[in-house]
């Protein structure tokens, strides 16, 4: 499995990330940050997506089970400085 240390000592409360989407082809959340450097995981740490197009809920061209991901996601901090978020967030269909 892959083990999480979700603690941060940044305080980064200007950023909202959506903790659910739906990539069911509806218009309406079915890409999960788009414009931000974003890696997923499943629960055993593969990593599902790496890039900057927004997770679409596929892997390997597949569409992946609803469930909960982890993932980092790369922000800048207002002086310049790279801050990785980790998180999860939930796909439902």
């Amino acid at each position: 499995g892959c083990t999480w240390d979700f603690s941060t000592t940044e305080d980064i409360t200007s950023v909202l990330f959506p903790n659910v989407f739906t990539p069911n082809n509806d218009g309406v959340n079915d890409v999960f940050l788009e414009g931000y450097t974003l890696k997923v995981f499943d629960r055993l740490g593969t990593v599902l997506y790496t890039g900057t197009n927004g997770w679409n809920g596929t892997y390997n061209g597949v569409f992946v089970n609803k469930g909960v991901y982890l993932y980092t996601v790369d922000i800048l901090d207002e002086q310049g400085n790279v801050v990785v978020i980790k998180n999860t967030v939930v796909l439902e269909k």
